[in-house]
């Protein structure tokens, strides 16, 4: 699994000497396995410029992970459907967007 953060401003990550790490407005989590029903939670502490701290709620999220019949599986945490690699009989991977089903 990968989480990938990405922010509307750059942030810095504090450091266990009470450092700062470089201005980013991305950050990537991984976790190699994460058994069927089970989670995961990460706490990471950003800092941002008083004045930017109101564009911390235009981040944008996505969740990569592949699922127990190989499909590598992004969700987007914006509303856009989910996108789908599909694996073939071959080695490649086939891309396939999946659109929301609209029920009456």
């Amino acid at each position: 699994m990968k989480i990938d953060v990405r922010f509307a401003v750059p942030v810095r990550r504090p450091h266990y000497d009470r450092g700062l790490g470089s201005p980013t407005q991305t950050l990537v989590l991984s976790q190699q396995i994460i058994l069927g029903g089970g989670s995961r939670r990460w706490t990471r502490t950003v800092v941002v410029d008083y004045d930017q701290r109101e564009h911390l709620r235009e981040l944008s999220v996505d969740i990569t992970f592949t699922t127990p019949d190989g499909e590598r599986r992004t969700n987007h945490m914006d509303g856009s459907a989910p996108t789908v690699l599909s694996p073939r009989r071959s080695s490649t991977l086939e891309a396939t967007t999946l659109r929301p089903a609209i029920h009456p």
